[in-house]
């Protein structure tokens, strides 16, 4: 039974002797237990995994990784707030490694009840546009959960 659900509970009539029901008024109740419908949530979370790829050493400004770097974004509990993955613009984001990138990428509201009820692989470019060292984090954030970061590191060269 859900939690919010109505429970009935069922009235007989019932003679010890006879047929006459008026007077015979009788609620026998015994070993009743109510109990609240599934575990209380937990506090929002996400954990971050699979980190894959997310050291890009030298690439020259203005060009593209040939690597795509990866991690997996699991979530517990989230709420109805948006989740976004987000870093230095020089890095941007997909849900697949051939699909459209950008930064930040919202990723909506992936709102869910329960211990990893949320997965989504995150795929990562790199694009430095000028001369720099890009050591950076990347942040998961939003679905009512603390951000989360992971490590990632470029550097920008002629």
């Amino acid at each position: 039974m859900a939690a919010g659900s109505t429970v009935y509970f069922l009235w007989n009539y019932a003679v010890s002797s006879g047929s006459t029901t008026s007077n015979a008024q009788l609620l026998g109740v015994d070993d009743v237990t109510i109990a609240a419908a599934g575990a209380a949530s937990g506090s929002p979370t996400f954990v971050l995994s699979n980190q894959t790829n997310l050291t890009y050493g030298n690439v020259c400004t203005g060009t593209t990784s040939s690597n795509i770097g990866s991690f997996k974004i699991k979530g517990s509990d989230l709420g109805t707030a948006d989740v976004t993955v987000s870093s230095n613009a020089a890095y941007t984001f997909s849900t697949t490694s051939g699909g459209t990138y950008s930064n930040p990428l919202n990723l909506g509201n992936v709102s869910c009840t329960g211990t990893d009820c949320y997965s989504q692989d995150i795929f990562v470019k790199f694009t430095p546009s000028a001369v720099a060292s890009y050591n950076t984090d990347i942040t998961v954030a939003g679905g009512g959960a603390t951000s989360v970061t992971t490590a990632v590191t470029g550097a920008g060269v002629n």
